[in-house]
């Protein structure tokens, strides 16, 4: 690879690339709204759709590509151009977005070195790895070629009768000793995931103590991600909810949520909305294979108590929802309020392309292309339509039974989440199993919660990579919270609420799977 492509790969691939499908659409649509240009607002939605679609054909091996790469950038390109041409706003925000390899490395220090992690298809059998990385000292990106994903994938274990990637010498051995020049008198390792390595929490792999990890969704969030969180905002906590609801109940809820405002204007009061009902034992649900039911979770309403209770010490207003108000229509309410922390205690799930084909009588599952064009945009919705998390009522919906009209699912996928406006929105925990899964498209990472939060402009994200712990989780989500009210960063609070966790009882959950499963994305500070 020459030293100018080199360059190319690690601006264009690593850095805009997963800049423009990860920022907020919201923010560059309401951008162009309000300078009243129509045009404008539509050439940017087909601009993003082109760029999704090169993005996926790149990827795939020569022969199956459906397009010429090059006619397409062009057309790319000449949209740009126009874009900048007809919207100061426009302009204005791509040159955020074109951060290069140097600007990321003006922010490193000489403890540091930024990873971008890439994933590209040999043929049909075989996906390789590859690192670009880069240190205050680089004189150019450094390019170090790591595995092929069939190695990654016998470093797999079954736990729960699921797969998942324990940390573990093979994946160390796999991902980061090939790096270990690279990595010589390094303290901080700032990393973008690629491919299958969005759902691996590599950062914990044994004997690598001595470095601290970030995961970014892009390196380019070393010069983007360091603002300084808003002092004032308020706490949303979901947990204790009811999935079996009478449909009355959820059309009278739905009614209440369009009367009243979702928070207080009193910036001193504290609102606890719930119903009080007779819990049933919790049971560790497989939220990858939902079969028509979600049992009551009653740990999470303990959860978020304590989580309000904490931040209500730390002086931020905590509104819980539970039993049957905690509603699609209430989480849909909080887009352009004034949100610092959302948590989410309930289930997530997450459909293969398979097993949605299989439960395709499922409404929410569906998607209707409006029209007969290859409108690339759906291709992403439609993936993003089989993850997401459960609200009140979804039983309903799972069971397969009729929705009043005029009244949501309780069923809340990740295509929904990516247009409700959450800019400002600096923390979001999604306690829930396997809420950090989603299909892996290549070039694009994860079409999942994570992208659809990230979308709707979530600044932090932390979340979960298979099935976890009912107590285990309990005691992680308020020791990171307990942290957090001392004043300590999002990091170090999620760093130490996992070393308290697994010294508990003499090291009751040490093991792995107990919290390796919880990941922190952009926490930088």
């Amino acid at each position: 690879m020459t030293l100018a492509k080199l360059e190319e790969t690690y601006n264009s691939a690593a850095l805009f690339s997963k800049g423009i499908l990860l920022s907020t659409d919201i923010e560059m649509s309401k951008l162009i709204q309000k300078s009243g240009n129509k045009e404008a607002l539509e050439k940017y939605n087909d601009l993003f759709q082109n760029h999704l679609f090169l993005n996926i054909q790149k990827e795939k091996p020569i022969k199956e590509r459906v397009i010429d790469i090059d006619s397409l950038q062009g057309v790319i390109n000449k949209q740009e151009r126009e874009l900048i041409l007809m919207s100061k706003e426009y302009g204005d925000y791509t040159r955020i977005l074109k951060i290069t390899w140097k600007d990321v490395q003006n922010h490193l220090s000489e403890n540091d070195i930024a990873v971008e992690f890439l994933s590209f298809p040999l043929n049909e059998d075989s996906t390789m790895y590859m690192a670009l990385t880069v240190r205050k000292d680089s004189k150019l990106p450094k390019m170090t070629i790591l595995f092929e994903e069939k190695q990654l994938d016998e470093s797999a274990s079954t736990f729960s009768g699921q797969t998942i990637y324990v940390p573990s010498e093979k994946l160390k051995e796999l991902v980061w000793t090939p790096l270990a020049d690279e990595m010589k008198d390094i303290k901080n390792i700032y990393f973008s995931p690629s491919g299958k390595l969005y759902n691996i929490g590599i950062e914990y792999v044994p004997d690598m103590g001595n470095f601290n990890f970030y995961r970014l969704s892009s390196t380019r969030e070393l010069v983007t991600g360091h603002e300084n969180p808003t002092t004032c905002g308020n706490a949303i906590l979901y947990g204790g909810i009811v999935y079996d609801t009478d449909p009355s109940v959820m059309i009278a809820e739905s009614r209440s949520i369009q009367e009243r405002s979702i928070l207080s204007t009193e910036e001193n009061d504290s609102e606890t909305v719930t119903h009080e009902m007779v819990s049933r034992p919790r049971a560790l649900t497989d939220s990858l294979n939902l079969r028509g039911h979600a049992n009551y979770l009653p740990a999470t309403k303990t959860e978020i108590e304590n989580i309000g209770n904490s931040l209500k010490e730390s002086g931020i207003n905590a509104y819980e929802f539970s039993s049957t108000n905690a509603t699609e229509e209430s989480f849909k309410a909080l887009g352009g309020q004034k949100v610092k922390v959302l948590h989410i205690a309930t289930h997530g799930f997450y459909y293969t392309p398979d097993e949605a084909e299989r439960k395709r009588e499922l409404q929410f599952l569906q998607m209707q292309q409006v029209d007969g064009s290859n409108n690339h945009r759906y291709i992403e919705d439609k993936s993003m339509t089989r993850s997401g998390l459960l609200f009140s009522g979804a039983n309903n919906a799972l069971e397969g039974e009729d929705i009043p009209e005029g009244i949501d699912d309780g069923i809340l996928t990740a295509n929904e989440i990516a247009h409700v406006d959450l800019r400002g929105l600096d923390l979001v925990v999604l306690s829930a199993c396997q809420t950090g899964l989603g299909e892996i498209a290549q070039g694009e990472g994860v079409f999942g919660l994570q992208r659809a939060f990230k979308k709707a402009g979530a600044k932090t994200l932390v979340m979960s990579l298979w099935k976890v712990d009912d107590n285990a989780t309990q005691i992680l989500m308020e020791k990171f919270y307990g942290n957090l009210s001392k004043g300590k960063s999002k990091r170090k609070a999620f760093n130490d609420a996992q070393k308290e966790l697994r010294s508990i009882d003499n090291g009751k959950y040490d093991d792995p799977q107990f919290w390796a499963a919880f990941v922190m994305l952009d926490g930088i500070e």
